[in-house]
């Protein structure tokens, strides 16, 4: 029985020309290790500094083309141009995209472009299009890409003959509509067990009200809510921060809270400000709706903490707990029951989706308040750099799109087109 290639990981202390490579992917068959494969994904991983997730997509690729080529009863080095068109029609057939497709087509040819040209595993396999020695007859033909960068240099870079020419761009991905995230929202709250669906409609709510990513949702704590109260005003008798999680069975120091909540909204006040860590560990203060923080509140003191009593826990401070471990609930499990949730409406998304619908909203507040000040010449520059920290955006003009989106929505309501 012919052993199929299969793909491991390694340990967490791999180390490969001095630079750390934990869980580097590695591709074996009946032989052992696919030295060529393996080579390809050093020099990816150490030459080329290819992030971690992009070289274990390679491996995965590489591996389905062994099989595809045992199937074939080919060598490694057996291949030509019929071969990888075949590997792609099978591909589609399966059901892939044509894109993920050609992601894959272009994977192998660069494979064997490295083995041949950087690795000297092998000689005269692919033609080169900018010799003029070349006969044309070789395994693999090239062609050549052309691409102008913001400096003006011209890159070239050889690719696969073989190619798409219909490969769809990439679709805008949808921001559910106000209508849509009540259905995702009451769907999360229909769960039979009371405590995970509060648990889970709120970290719904805090992607939709305040912005927050998954991971930041799954950071969050109680610290950082009493943090953002003690900034505020409201604190303890001792001068510090209200201990919220004693406060589960004493109902005249949650109205007490609860009043001080209720006088700032009065005062005019709508969010609250909470520190919460995100990408690249980065902190920001999260602007949420104060009505927000009141149902979180409600949930610690009843749900929350009937749990951390049924099963034995000592008030850890993560807001949202996993059942499983009692520490924080981590960001898959998050995102699993938010894109449930959307999947079961008939919602096109994700729960990320939420946020950008938080983002949608900001940016249009943002557009229209610096219309106000300076009319249609307002600075974009400086609303991109406000809300970029406001978001926790490392990069300003990924918010461009969300701005140009404003200004349009607004030139349609006002029955104009700006310039």
């Amino acid at each position: 029985m012919v052993l199929r290639p299969f793909l491991t990981r390694l340990s967490d202390s791999f180390i490969v020309h001095g630079k750390p490579l934990p869980k580097h992917p590695c591709v074996l068959d009946g032989n052992g290790v696919v030295l060529p494969i393996a080579s390809f994904l050093v020099h990816r991983a150490v030459n080329r500094n290819a992030a971690s997730g992009t070289v274990l997509d390679e491996a995965y690729i590489l591996r389905d083309w062994l099989i595809f080529l045992q199937h074939d009863d080919r060598d490694i080095w057996e291949i030509n141009d019929d071969a990888l068109r075949r590997f792609a029609v099978t591909g589609l057939a399966s059901g892939a995209s044509p894109r993920r497709v050609q992601r894959k087509v272009s994977t192998i040819f660069n494979f064997y472009w490295v083995s041949q040209h950087h690795l000297g595993l092998v000689d005269g396999l692919i033609s080169d299009p900018q010799s003029i020695d070349s006969d044309g007859k070789s395994a693999l033909t090239a062609d050549l890409s052309f691409r102008r960068r913001k400096d003006g240099k011209t890159i070239v870079k050889p690719r696969a003959i073989y190619g798409f020419t219909t490969v769809p761009s990439s679709r805008a991905r949808p921001t559910p509509t106000e209508e849509q995230i009540e259905r995702v929202l009451d769907h999360l709250l229909a769960s039979p067990n009371s405590e995970r669906a509060i648990c889970y409609w709120l970290c719904a709510r805090w992607m939709n009200e305040a912005g927050l990513r998954r991971s930041g949702v799954s950071g969050l704590t109680i610290g950082s809510i009493e943090n953002a109260l003690l900034r505020e005003g409201i604190r303890h008798d001792n001068g510090g921060p209200v201990p919220i999680q004693h406060l589960f069975s004493d109902i005249v120091r949650q109205n007490s809270l609860l009043l001080g909540l209720s006088s700032l909204k009065r005062s005019g006040r709508s969010n609250l400000f909470v520190s919460v860590v995100e990408k690249r560990g980065k902190q920001r203060f999260a602007p949420v709706p104060i009505c927000l923080i009141e149902c979180t509140l409600a949930y610690v003191w009843q749900q929350r903490s009937g749990l951390c009593a049924a099963r034995g826990w000592q008030q850890p401070d993560p807001l949202f707990l996993s059942l499983k471990t009692g520490n924080a609930l981590q960001p898959g499990a998050i995102g699993n029951a938010i894109k449930g949730a959307f999947n079961h409406q008939n919602v096109a998304g994700s729960g990320h989706r939420l946020r950008a619908a938080f983002t949608t909203r900001r940016v249009r507040a943002a557009v229209q308040r610096a219309r106000g000040r300076h009319g249609r010449a307002f600075d974009v520059a400086g609303v991109l750099l406000e809300e970029a920290e406001a978001l926790g955006h490392q990069r300003p003009n990924t918010l461009r799109p969300y701005i140009d989106a404003a200004v349009v929505e607004e030139a349609l309501l006002n029955d104009y087109t700006d310039d």
